[in-house]
């Protein structure tokens, strides 16, 4: 059973990349953005070579229901209070992978935020405050033409044997080690889900 509380993280992104001024109304996925998807959203649209461990960020309606996607340099808010303790690689860039030891929510537990450019400073062992930048998201036309900048989040509960020295993603994805929660249940916000993007949407 999820523990996890629910965290202003959506807020959080709309307020401090202004897309409040673009009249952010919800967030969108494609299906193959959500947790546990088997396809892919980008490329060939075949399958993923293991379902998906976390949720995809990218696309999201105005008021007028116009779609429209984060760009490359929107600046990532930590979701919690929280420490850094790992950067690693992934296929766009970097993975910031934050542990939080809230004691009335089932221990601790991880929030990873994929594909972005770490913010000057920051580093394992240092300490974040909850809404507090610590990256912005990587250009993928510098290793993939064919895919939008966006945010990959995952949550996971590390278990006693887990260890975060020399952590990889190959570590994250073994369920013996850490057990991967939904992020869409509390990332917060309005969002809808659709099934394909008929049009290019527009950069906010």
């Amino acid at each position: 059973m999820n523990t996890i509380p629910e965290s202003r993280f959506a807020e959080y992104i709309v307020r401090e990349n202004g897309l409040d001024r673009r009249g952010f109304k919800e967030w969108v996925f494609l299906r193959t953005m959500l947790f546990s998807a088997e396809g892919k959203w980008w490329g060939d649209r075949g399958k993923r070579t293991s379902p998906h461990e976390g949720l995809d960020i990218c696309l999201f309606s105005d008021a007028s229901r116009s779609l429209l996607r984060l760009k490359e340099e929107t600046r990532i808010p930590a979701m919690y209070d929280g420490q850094v303790v790992a950067i690693i690689d992934d296929f766009l860039g970097v993975s910031i992978v934050l542990e939080h030891g809230l004691t009335d929510h089932g221990g601790t537990f991880l929030t990873i935020y994929g594909h972005v450019v770490v913010r000057e400073g920051l580093c394992a062992g240092k300490a974040v405050r909850e809404a507090e930048v610590i990256g912005t998201l990587v250009d993928p036309g510098m290793s993939r033409g064919d895919i939008y900048s966006h945010l990959h989040v995952s949550l996971a509960r590390p278990s006693v044997s887990a260890s975060y020295a020399g952590l990889t993603w190959r570590d994250l994805n073994d369920s013996q080690l850490y057990t991967m929660i939904d992020p869409l249940a509390v990332i917060g916000g309005p969002y809808r889900v659709i099934g394909l993007v008929e049009e290019s949407p527009e950069p906010a």
